[in-house]
């Protein structure tokens, strides 16, 4: 399993392009439930303040965007899926 300092990386990269098609991917139950995994990353024991930060400001940019599709948005599936798409549908589980 990777470290939380390895999926922090891995996150860094997949934000470049600031959550470009998120929204066409995720559901707004898979939003909720990704901000609140970024934020239990963000609490976890050894992770660095810097971190800390970004994961929370994660956390709350999928926030942002969950209330802004509300409650009942749920895209169909997408052909094909980004990192935090992947992500979110493992979280489903």
């Amino acid at each position: 399993m990777p470290s939380l300092e390895d999926l922090g990386l891995a996150f860094e990269e997949a934000a470049r392009n600031r959550w470009n098609g998120v929204v066409e991917q995720l559901s707004h139950v898979d939003m909720i439930n990704l901000a609140d995994t970024l934020t239990g990353w963000a609490m976890a024991r050894g992770v660095s303040r810097e971190w800390s930060a970004r994961l929370l400001g994660w956390a709350e940019t999928m926030q942002h965007m969950a209330d802004k599709v509300g409650p009942n948005w749920n895209p169909p599936e997408p052909q094909q899926l980004s990192l935090i798409g992947v992500l979110a549908r493992r979280l489903r589980r």
